[in-house]
């Protein structure tokens, strides 16, 4: 599907000049807070190399920033009906837009303190990717194709707390993970047993780089309350993190990519 083809706690976050020029690396010198990450089944080497590719920071934006977002956002969908399912099978219920203009200027001052977080020399895709995924949709176990971005993905939060569920893919021979497609799911097959669940709390910005999007498939469950009037497939539970049931509402994402320079 070509636009879909997904630290510390910083109450006021600002970029400055030493913080970009840290970054300049990738080195991402904001604290990852491992709190949001519960890994299952991957050996200690594994993790901490993870850590280099996956990012979590929490209260990225203010609530105020969060109400102005969406303001901007919903005109997009006022017409716009859930669909039922993506033609390629990844996204079940769902709305979703690209977004290269925004009419206040604190949204691009957003938008643009997330492009701080990298190298200057980073080149971001022009339009910034909107998901608005429904209470009882969800994102099927998927690669990111390297035919529409490059190495990152950065997402942030809007409306809803989600677990983003990571899996390894099991490796075949003569297939590189970056090779892989997002035309369809990765069957459960060719998932190994290694799963990291990571909390994305609402406002919340996630980091993927490198081998975290081509060697793990990924995902956003379904994960209804229990009394919940919608309906999920059958045998469906809620998604737990750390024991803790984290329910998904409605949720919207706002992601941007960088641009593939081989493309």
């Amino acid at each position: 599907m070509h636009a879909f083809s997904s630290f510390r706690s910083l109450s006021k976050l600002t970029i400055s000049k030493s913080h970009n020029k840290i970054c300049r690396k990738f080195s991402f010198s904001t604290k990852n807070v491992e709190n949001h990450f519960e890994f299952l089944r991957v050996d200690n080497q594994t993790q901490q190399n993870l850590m280099n590719h996956l990012k979590v920071i929490p209260d990225f934006i203010t609530e105020d920033e969060e109400r102005l977002l969406i303001s901007e956002i919903e005109p997009c969908f006022r017409k716009v009906k859930y669909e039922g399912n993506h033609w390629d099978k990844v996204i079940i219920r769902y709305r979703e837009t690209e977004k290269s203009r925004w009419n206040d200027e604190r949204c691009v001052a957003i938008v643009n303190r997330i492009k701080g977080l990298f190298p200057p020399s980073t080149r971001f895709l022009p339009a910034v990717h909107i998901i608005d995924l429904a209470e009882d949709g969800w994102i099927g176990s998927h690669v990111d194709s390297v035919k529409f971005s490059g190495e990152i993905i950065t997402g942030l939060s809007l409306l809803s707390d989600s677990v983003m569920r990571l899996h390894l893919q099991e490796k075949k021979e003569g297939i590189e993970g970056k090779e892989a497609s997002m035309e369809q799911l990765v069957p459960t097959n060719e998932l190994s047993g290694s799963m990291i669940n990571m909390f994305l709390p609402r406002r919340s910005l996630y980091i993927m780089k490198g081998e975290s999007r081509y060697d793990w498939a990924h995902e956003i469950p379904l994960s209804l309350k229990l009394d919940s009037p919608l309906k999920g497939p059958e045998g469906h539970q809620p998604i737990l993190f750390n024991n803790q049931p984290v329910f998904k509402t409605r949720r919207v994402s706002m992601m941007l990519r960088d641009v593939n320079p081989n493309g």
